[in-house]
């Protein structure tokens, strides 16, 4: 059943790219190389900013940091007074673009899928040289955030899947300046079935990993976020494929929202525990 409710306070998490420098084995991005036009993704923010359902943005993909033009949309999107975050696998966030954010985004998430380089690379989580964001550079991003002087808070998402899911990691999670672990179970879609694991293992994995106090576990991610494509469409998760609801180039954004079918309880207990 579709929800009915309106809504004044919501994310949107804008997947602008596709683009990725990584190809990490369990992502649903087909890796297309397509970026709609600079001026129609800042229309696309400017719709965001002027709706009466939308207070903040989350700046995802793909992979943000390869798109040259990442700083001025942040900046934009900022200035037009959204609340801004980030998610990147940090391999191209230079400390230059870092300092050039830093006073425009509330939070920075790092995607980090394991601790140790041979299980990375395993994922696919690097360059096709097996290149990755090493542990002492993905610390020196955080102490560098948290040494900064701005009020941004760090997290660092983690997926579980089928090459990770022995792993302790919470060790390591401690030693990092965070205000958030998230552990997220990996989803089925219609090119990672073999990375999927069962209810048993995402257990015992979440059990292994006790001890930092801001975890927060989603073994189930459907229709709880509120997602624009590449293409400026809404969707939402439909199972192995995600569905269009309209376009926000061409609709009106809070109408669209209000055929949404947001599971509106697990989206509120994520969203308040993400601050």
């Amino acid at each position: 059943m579709m929800n009915t409710t309106t809504y004044n306070d919501l994310k949107i998490n804008f997947h602008f790219t596709e683009c990725c420098n990584f190809r990490c084995k369990f992502c649903f991005a087909p890796f297309a190389n397509k970026v709609l036009p600079f001026d129609a993704l800042l229309q696309i923010i400017q719709r965001i900013a002027e709706s009466k359902s939308c207070t903040a943005i989350n700046f995802a993909g793909g992979e943000p940091t390869i798109y040259g033009k990442l700083v001025e949309l942040i900046q934009f999107a900022n200035n037009s007074g959204l609340k801004c975050s980030l998610i990147t696998n940090g391999y191209n966030l230079t400390d230059k673009m870092l300092a050039d954010i830093l006073p425009h985004i509330t939070k920075i998430g790092f995607s980090v899928h394991s601790f140790n380089e041979e299980t990375k690379k395993a994922i696919m989580s690097c360059t096709t040289n097996l290149s990755t964001l090493t542990n002492n550079r993905l610390n020196d991003l955080c102490n560098q955030i948290a040494a900064s002087g701005y009020d941004c808070k760090i997290k660092v998402n983690t997926v579980v899947c089928s090459l990770n899911k022995d792993e302790e990691m919470v060790s390591s999670i401690m030693q990092l300046p965070l205000s958030q672990w998230k552990i997220l179970r990996c989803q089925k879609n219609a090119r990672n079935m073999s990375m999927t694991i069962s209810d048993d293992e995402f257990e015992m994995f979440c059990n292994r990993n006790i001890g930092f106090k801001g975890t927060i576990i989603e073994n189930d991610m459907y229709n709880t976020y509120i997602i624009i494509n590449p293409q400026g469409n809404l969707v939402f998760n439909s199972g192995l494929t995600y569905t269009k609801c309209g376009n926000v180039l061409t609709d009106n954004i809070d109408e669209l929202l209000v055929g949404y079918p947001l599971r509106i309880d697990e989206y509120n207990k994520r969203e308040k525990y993400a601050t």
